[in-house]
């Protein structure tokens, strides 16, 4: 393994561990599937607490998903960001005992915000789509840091 090869390996064994720490994340039920350089899938089974008052799941956990999968795209790239916009369309019902898988990735990277989008899929139904931009903290500007347990 060469030496970049091992700063991701080292980068993403933080990022799994950070992710699966994070009470949000645990509450909610996703787990990381992959990780790459600008990419990453997340994975959510519904449960009862996941759906709303009419036996869906609740937008809010559709948004959430998206968010984390985008947010993991860009952790992915050695960057601490915030969202600052974010759009979704929701394209498709699920329910309880269903599996989601989303998908985020980078569209465009820039020196404080990153563009990306993210896409829920239920096998092979399309749930939701979405787009945000996040903005790269500023003390993780210049150089790709090498992730770092906080």
């Amino acid at each position: 393994m060469g030496k970049n090869e091992e700063a991701l390996h080292q980068r993403f064994s933080v990022l799994y561990q950070q992710y699966r720490e994070t009470p949000f994340h645990t509450l909610l039920g996703m787990d990381i599937q992959t990780i790459e350089e600008g990419r990453s899938v997340l994975t959510l089974p519904l449960t009862h607490s996941h759906m709303n008052y009419r036996g869906i799941t609740h937008g809010g956990v559709l948004m959430s998903l998206c968010d984390s999968a985008m947010g993991m795209a860009v952790r992915s790239l050695g960057h601490r960001s915030v969202t600052i916009e974010m759009n979704i369309s929701f394209l498709d019902v699920t329910r309880e005992g269903e599996s989601l898988v989303a998908e985020g990735r980078i569209l465009k990277e820039g020196k404080t915000l990153l563009v990306c989008e993210a896409e829920i899929r239920q096998k092979d139904r399309r749930v939701a789509k979405a787009r945000g931009t996040f903005y790269i903290l500023p003390e993780d500007r210049g150089p790709k840091l090498q992730t770092q347990q906080e």
